[in-house]
């Protein structure tokens, strides 16, 4: 993977991620399962 790309897939990342944190902590509607989500945090 090239810098360019990596730093859209990490950004891609951060984005959902921040969505998923809020979806869980604010709207208590968690969109994906545990597993899911600590799959995309340790990409």
């Amino acid at each position: 993977m090239e810098l360019k790309e990596a730093k859209i897939r990490a950004q891609k990342l951060r984005d959902e991620i921040n969505d998923l944190r809020y979806r869980y902590h604010v709207l208590d509607d968690p969109a994906v399962t545990d597993e899911v989500y600590d799959s995309l945090t340790q990409e």
